[in-house]
């Protein structure tokens, strides 16, 4: 219960004025409210409060600082007039007052003096007193920010008092008690620092416990701003979409409770306007100053910017909202004017009729942006640098060189400024304090300062890099960087010690002149992070016996030479001198003077960090301090990143002196990269287990900063087996990856941070070496460097156990040629020349040319067989008479001694090993020979005319309207093998483009495009880019926009046909004509001499496939050339990672075609990202000159997806591909197995791209366990199924229907059809679940091929489709097939032993039924699509009513089907609830049923989707394409039933009768679809 007080005053006219205050429950606010009764007219209480010892009245702490008061105007409530005031301050004793009569301008006063309420806040709130160990936690936190000083009784009992005040006003800020006691810093120390843990044995890395690493990785989104401001809010766009978006410079939204207020800045003519907003309602004051030099300011606003309805109150100014409420939106504004005064901010607060709102116990702040130096964006990715910021930085630098205090104060206001402006603005800090940190600055000119001024200036900016440490965790990475460059500060006498204890020195060791006055002088006048350096190079020179060598070693290991001692303002030149005597008594001073040093300038510092954050006791941070006087690096490497885990959680949680934590938690990362840089001087590469150890503790603290892969190097940890080849290559992918995810960093913050760089470093004139390097620098002084170095040494180790070389060969071919070296093989793609060359490439993307006269490339880049330029390596061989060499090189020693031949003459040879490298000799003359003698013929390809249709069909695709690629998706369609579907497509053929580009609305883009087209011809590369932004101009002509919507919906493509698919589409569409003029198509097509004016671009759009796994397969190893292996690449996800040039390997193997059922892995994969799309369709660039002979075009131009792929980083650990090894060679082995097949029907080798989807093996595998336990059940399971799909399907066509996916012209398809479905459907499930629970496993695949044939008949009589011979003949063997297979013999071994043949001819019959259901079904989708105009009917129409007859008639059916099943109708109660009881294994009497109900709902689940799927390829192909597209399916499915399964251990032996059935089956599907034998040398399809 919250305590009150009241008090009543009577006035004149009859008035009273009752008074209540209240202590609210939350412990932390006060209410006191104002009752004016028998009134009759408006009053206003003039108010103010009154602190303790002071009796002027002052405005609330929240609101402002001065002294002043406030005007409140009485509300009407019922009969009364009402004022509520809440404080939060517990300072506040009293609020004063007297009543204001508004009508008559007269005061009302208590006698003649003011009106007094006090503020008992002990006795309001006595149920919340403070608890006194917290109070004393407190005192200590003040106690230590100070310095940790001597204090006496009376400065103890005033650190006790600001405890109070301070948790006070933490509770009025509305933090609990609880949160105090949570966030205390003592009880932190207790929670991080543990007892030590048993280190370690560095040679049984097996035992080295793992960490989940995922719990340390928190990711931060940063906010989304415009022009790096602040986020966004419903309250800003509608203000926006009021007053206009055009000029918006800033905006900013704040939310109390359950108020918005939003603020925009806009460039009006020049002038700033501020807009602000809020959605409170009734009479609302803004009660605003403003701040002109510094953020902090509060000024009262000049009389020319004041707004209508503005009053000026003692320091600040009142402006009433205006109410901009209509029927569609409510909310008031204040638009404010500062013309061009500029102001850098304004701080405001609330009146709301009855109380104040703030910013949770603070103003609210915005920045306001100079109009005349804004954010500028810079050709880098998209980020922005904070241009204002950086040009003030280099405008006040001048100020900031006169010494430390001036520079940390001045970044402090900075800092202060745009801490708001997204990332830009702590980068900018970042930059500023490191050139500052490098000594590019100067840090002290003509200025004397105290240490003490330093220090508290930089305690202040350590403090507000806190805050935005704890306020904004996305900006954390930079303001660690940040504050790993400054020194940690401190309050009180912490710096002042500097200057008192150098004199301590001086007396107690007789050293008052010569160097330590001159350095005496430096400090007490200008002291810096060079002190620290100096003081270490003395006492490393009074321990070495006072040898002068080892002073100046020390001071030139850190930067500092006599030149720039001489230098400060307090120059020292001389050397220092002492008595031998003093030693030890120097030792004792300088190491304690260290420790002051430290404790101001390195913050960073491992041994002042431990001592700041905790007294010394025998924990783990002690035991980490004692592991670094020892120098015993291999148990500290451990310690660190054990106290670094220890202190993560801390870390991450809001508290006081988080800086503190962070300081030290960045004192033990540096500490463990000198450590590990050690550690690597002893590390024994020969020893796997050791290394790979080393790597995963350098991983987790990698980890506890950035980013991970650690799951993946524990698993190699614990799988090591000496000299096993399959664990190097495993471990080999691990660390491939891990190298890609650092240069991905190095990437990141070189996009981040060198743009600042670069323009900040120019302003401040520092040179262009340090302006270049300085990303690399901070890359290298990151955890990430030390992994770099540690995985490049053991590389070399790894490559030797798995037998790899130092040299991955993708294009073989013996080379003779002159070495050049260049940084990026792009940069040279265009050039020609003139003497054979030999290209060393430090990068190569694989989207690259390979330049004109270029016989090799060598390069460290990993890269793909099926990239671009490997392509184009490999393609050379067939269009030119110039073979290429093209390589990796793993070993940087091998390519550091390549390059030093640069400019040489070298032969390179290809042998087993890879390759051959020696100087060019005569004996290279043939390979000379073959150079000179190639000289290219040029190649023209032929001009394309419209055919009048911006878009067909593909069944009207001919070689005259579209390129090869569409054109042999026509003569593919009807003979590929029935496993490889091909998707349904149209085209954009030959001649659209142009046709496009000459309609009305593009005249303009039209005149553009030929005006540049005139540039790029007279050589001016530049235009290309031009060119395409030109094209992605263009509109679309409406007769193609219908076409294609038109074309999309009759071939059922999944294509919603919206405004913005459409838009989408459009875009995707200019962006593959556009490519066109990409760099590389171009160069290509100069150096073949193709004309580049004659190329046509027709448009291939198809379904995007998103399988499980994407591969290629070439049936003639690409890389060694050896016809009698398959090499396969595999990925996960969408196949574009394979070919796009996306960095890392895939995963690759071989299989000899004389045993497919050994795949042999030759590489795991290295690749991070995976791609993953929903449904959507790709737009695909087909031109005329792609397949032109002597021109190896394919891959030039590019693909694109309507729908943007996402990408995903692959977890390996626990991908199945990876850890099952049988998995692994199952679908290794099917996959060659397709490859082999499809070449020998074609006759030629192919490389062909497919997709595996799982889901109809799943279907299958699971279709037979689930009979396990529900042997004696399958007709309960039927029905389950049966009634369960109908209020499956009828609930997500619910959902579609409000969504309105799902039309009322949909639902009026004649239901008489689903009726004739439902019918087959009932039969066919009841009899198949009935036959499957009596045959093997292995025969029901076998049996359910006859659906084809039944599929063949019911197209016929139905569809009144015809078929070719051969299908019919392929039919009939199918048949034969099922003959053989299940009449294979008698004998006991045999497949149907015992089974008999009723049981297979009900299995028979079900595929009958069910293959009359879904050639109906394909019938229905015919049918509607001419109903529905062209509208493709949804399935689950079709699914819904399909399955709500098919439960109607089963249930009709159910005497004649249990009869059928053996169970009298009497009995089926009892039987269902016995199939009840084993479905959910329950039950006394249940035996059996093991496995229930886990099986049988995983068959559930797995069936529902694979009907889903099979119903949507029915419904965008035809029934007999699904029906082939599932046998993908058999040869794994029986494979994996016959061996030995859960709940099925013993497996089913499969007879050699069976299995030549099972061939003669494949054969016969093979027939219906055998190809006639084609032309092309490459096939691909999806």
């Amino acid at each position: 219960m919250a305590t009150s007080k009241s008090h009543s005053f009577q006035l004149i006219e009859g008035m009273e004025l009752q008074i209540t205050v209240t202590g609210l429950p939350n412990g932390s606010s006060v209410r006191t409210e104002f009752h004016l009764k028998n009134c009759n007219r408006t009053w206003i209480l003039h108010w103010g409060c009154i602190y303790q010892g002071n009796n002027n009245w002052f405005v609330p702490s929240e609101h402002s600082t001065k002294q002043g008061a406030l005007q409140t105007p009485f509300v009407k409530s019922g009969n009364d007039y009402v004022v509520i005031l809440e404080l939060r301050d517990p300072k506040v004793r009293a609020v004063e007052f007297v009543l204001k009569d508004g009508n008559r301008n007269r005061w009302l006063k208590q006698h003649t003096g003011n009106f007094r309420v006090e503020i008992p806040w002990n006795e309001l709130h006595a149920h919340h007193r403070i608890p006194k160990n917290l109070i004393e936690r407190r005192a200590y936190t003040i106690w230590d920010r100070k310095g940790r000083p001597q204090n006496t009784a009376r400065e103890q009992q005033m650190d006790y008092e600001n405890a109070i005040r301070e948790l006070q006003a933490d509770l009025a800020r509305g933090i609990s008690i609880d949160d105090l006691q949570a966030n205390s810093s003592i009880p932190v120390e207790k929670a991080v620092i543990s007892e030590p843990k048993q280190t370690m044995n560095l040679h049984q890395p097996s035992h080295r416990r793992k960490h989940d690493v995922q719990k340390w990785l928190q990711k931060y989104a940063e906010p989304i701003t415009k022009n790096a401001s602040v986020n966004s809010s419903a309250l800003a766009e509608l203000l926006k979409k009021s007053v206009g978006q055009e000029n918006v410079v800033s905006q900013k939204s704040f939310h109390v409770r359950n108020y918005e207020i939003a603020v925009l800045q806009k460039n009006v003519n020049g002038d700033c306007r501020l807009l602000v907003a809020t959605n409170m309602a009734g009479p609302t004051v803004l009660h605003w100053g403003v701040a002109k030099s510094s953020a902090g300011e509060w000024l009262t606003p000049p009389p020319d910017v004041l707004p209508e309805k503005s009053k000026i109150v003692h320091g600040a100014c009142q402006t009433y909202f205006t109410d901009m409420s209509s029927r569609e939106h409510s909310y008031q504004l204040i638009d404010i004017n500062f013309k061009r005064s500029g102001f850098v901010g304004i701080h405001f607060v609330i009146w709301s009729g009855s109380h104040w709102v703030n910013n949770n116990g603070a103003n609210f702040a915005v920045n306001l942006k100079s109009l005349n130096s804004t954010s500028v964006k810079l050709g880098v990715d998209g980020k922005y640098i904070l241009k204002w910021l950086l040009d003030e930085i280099a405008e006040r630098e001048k100020e900031a060189e006169r010494s430390l205090m001036h520079r940390f104060n001045i970044a402090t206001e900075l800092t202060e400024r745009c801490k708001d402006e997204g990332e830009g603005g702590c980068i900018g800090i970042m930059v500023w304090m490191k050139f500052m940190a490098t000594r590019h600055l100067t840090w002290n000119k003509n200025y004397n300062v105290k240490p003490r001024e330093i220090s508290e200036a930089l305690e202040r900016f350590t403090n507000l890099m806190e805050k935005i440490y704890l306020q904004q965790p996305y900006k954390r990475e930079i303001v660690r960087l940040t504050m790993a460059l400054v020194g940690r500060g401190g309050q009180g006498d912490v710096g002042q010690r500097i200057r008192d204890e150098i004199l301590v020195i001086q007396r107690n060791n007789h050293c008052k002149s010569g160097m330590m006055e001159e350095w005496h002088q430096k400090l007490h006048n200008n002291s810096s992070a060079d002190d620290v350096i100096i003081c270490e190079a003395l006492l490393n020179y009074v321990r070495s016996d006072f040898r002068i060598d080892a002073y100046w070693k020390t001071l030139k290991a850190n930067g500092i030479t006599k030149e720039r001692l001489a230098s400060y303002d307090r120059p020292i030149v001389s050397e220092p001198r002492f008595k031998s005597d003093a030693k030890e008594g120097l030792i004792r001073d300088l190491t304690m003077y260290l420790k002051t040093l430290k404790a101001v300038h390195s913050g960073a510092d491992l041994e002042s960090a431990i001592d700041t954050f905790l007294s010394p006791s025998k924990d783990l941070l002690s035991s980490v301090k004692r592991l670094v006087r020892e120098e015993n690096t291999a148990p500290l490497i451990e310690k660190l990143v054990d106290a670094r885990i220890e202190l993560h959680p801390a870390l991450r949680a809001p508290r006081a002196r988080a800086k503190d934590l962070l300081f030290l938690d960045i004192a033990l990362e540096s500490c463990f990269k000198t450590t590990i840089e050690k550690r690597l001087i002893s590390l024994n590469f020969n020893n796997p287990p050791e290394v790979v150890f080393v790597i995963c503790v350098v991983l987790e603290n990698l980890c506890l900063s950035t980013f991970n892969n650690e799951e993946d190097c524990y698993r190699v940890s614990e799988t090591y087996k000496a000299h096993d080849v399959e664990w190097a290559l495993q471990t080999k992918a691990v660390l491939d990856r891990l190298q890609l995810v650092l240069a991905d960093r190095c990437q990141h913050y070189l996009r981040l941070i060198q743009p600042s760089a670069n323009y900040l470093g120019q302003m401040l004139r520092v040179d262009k070496h340090g302006i270049d390097v300085f990303t690399e620098e901070v890359v290298r002084a990151g955890p990430g460097a030390v992994l770099s170095t540690l995985v490049n040494r053991f590389d070399p180790c790894l490559r030797k156990i798995a037998n790899l070389g130092c040299w991955q060969v993708i294009s073989s071919a013996d080379a003779y040629g002159f070495l050049v070296c260049v940084n990026e093989l792009i940069t040279v793609q265009s050039k020609v020349y003139s003497k054979p060359t030999v290209i060393i490439a430090c990068q190569v993307t694989g989207e690259e040319e390979i330049p004109d006269g270029v016989v090799a490339v060598l390069t460290p880049s990993l890269i793909d067989v099926l990239s671009h330029v490997s392509i184009r390596a490999r393609n050379s061989k067939a269009c030119t008479i110039v073979y290429i060499c093209f390589a990796t090189c793993f070993d940087q020693n091998v390519l550091r001694n390549l390059k030093s031949k640069e400019g040489r003459e070298i032969s390179i040879h290809i042998n087993s090993t890879g390759l051959v490298i020696s100087d060019g000799n005569n004996s290279d003359g043939h390979v000379r020979h073959i150079y000179i003698s190639s000289v290219s013929h040029g190649v023209i390809s032929k001009r394309k005319k419209f055919c009048s249709n911006y878009v067909i069909s593909s069944k009207e695709f001919t070689s005259e309207m579209v390129g090869s690629k569409s054109y042999n998706i026509k003569f593919l369609r009807e003979r590929v093998p029935s496993w490889i579907k091909i998707p349904t497509s149209v085209a954009l053929p030959f001649g659209t483009f142009e046709c496009a580009l000459s309609d009305d609305s593009n005249k303009d883009v039209a005149h553009k495009i030929s005006a540049l087209k005139v540039s790029l011809n007279r050589g001016d590369m530049t235009k290309l880019k031009a060119i395409q932004e030109a094209v992605l101009q263009m509109n679309a002509p409406i007769a193609l926009k219908n076409e294609l919507i038109h074309k999309l919906r009759s071939e059922r493509m999944s294509y919603h046909g919206d405004e913005s698919s459409w838009n989408r589409s459009w875009m995707a569409i200019k962006k593959v004509w556009a490519s066109k003029w990409n760099e590389r198509a171009y160069v290509s097509c100069k150096k073949t001499r193709v004309d580049h004016d004659a190329v046509c671009m027709a448009v291939l759009v198809q379904e995007v496939i998103c399988g499980d796994y994407a591969f290629v397969i070439h049936t003639n190893n690409p890389v060694t050339g050896d016809p009698t292996e398959i090499y396969t690449e595999i990925v996960k996800g969408l196949g574009e990672t394979l070919v796009g040039g996306y960095p890392g390997r895939a995963m690759s193997f071989i299989t000899k075609k004389t045993n497919l059922k050994s795949p042999t892995v030759i590489s795991y994969p290295s690749k991070r990202i995976g791609l993953y799309s929903k449904p959507s369709v790709i737009f695909r660039s087909d031109s005329n000159n792609e397949d032109l002979e002597g021109y190896a075009g394919a891959g030039l131009y590019d693909s694109v997806i309507m729908d943007e792929a996402e990408e995903v980083v692959v977890d390996y650990s626990r991908e199945q591909l990876i850890v099952d090894k049988a998995f692994q060679v199952r679908l290794f082995s099917a996959i060659a197995e397709a490859g082999n097949v499809i070449e020998t029907l074609y006759g030629c080798p192919q490389d062909i791209e497919g997709v595996v989807k799982a889901l109809a093996v799943a279907n299958r595998v699971l279709y037979k366990l689930a009979l396990v336990p529900m042997k004696q059940y399958p007709f309960f399971l039927a029905q389950l199924m049966t009634f369960g799909y109908v209020l499956i399907y009828f609930t997500i066509l619910y959902s579609r229907r409000r969504l309105g996916i799902v039309t009322d012209e949909m639902l009026s398809v004649p239901k008489w059809r689903f009726a004739i479905i439902g019918f087959l459907e009932a039969l066919g499930v009841a009899t198949g679940m009935a036959a499957a629970a009596m045959l093997p496993g292995p025969v029901i695949p076998i049996l359910n091929q006859s659906f084809l044939v039944w599929q063949l008949l019911f197209a016929v009589l139905i569809l009144g489709r015809r078929f070719l011979l051969k299908q019919i003949f392929g039919c009939l063997l199918v048949a034969t097939g099922v003959v053989v297979a299940v009449s294979s013999g008698s004998g006991a071994d045999q497949t149907l032993s015992g089974i008999g043949l009723l049981w297979p001819a009900v299995m028979v019959a079900s595929a009958a039924f069910q293959a009359g259901a879904s050639i109906t079904k394909e019938f229905v989708f015919n049918d509607s699509a001419k109903r529905l105009e062209g509208k493709s009917l949804d399935i689950f129409v079709v699914n819904s009513f399909g399955s709500g007859f098919q439960a109607l008639f089963v249930f009709l059916l159910l005497p004649f089907l249990s009869n059928l099943k053996g169970i009298p109708f009497g009995s089926l109660l009892p039987y269902l609830r016995d199939g009840a009881g084993c479905f959910f294994n329950i039950g006394a009497k249940i035996s059996g049923c093991e496995g229930a109900p886990i099986l049988p709902l995983l068959y559930i689940a797995t069936n529902l989707a694979f009907n889903i799927s099979l119903l949507h390829l029915v419904k965008i192909s035809s029934a007999i394409v699904s029906s082939l597209t599932v046998m993908l399916s058999v040869p794994l499915s029986v494979y994996i039933m016959s061996k030995p399964l859960p709940y099925l251990p013993g497996g089913t032996s499969l007879s050699s009768n069976f299995m030549i059935g099972s061939i003669v089956l494949v054969l016969g599907l093979l027939l219906y679809n055998i190809p006639t034998t084609p032309t092309k040398q490459d096939t691909k399809t999806s």
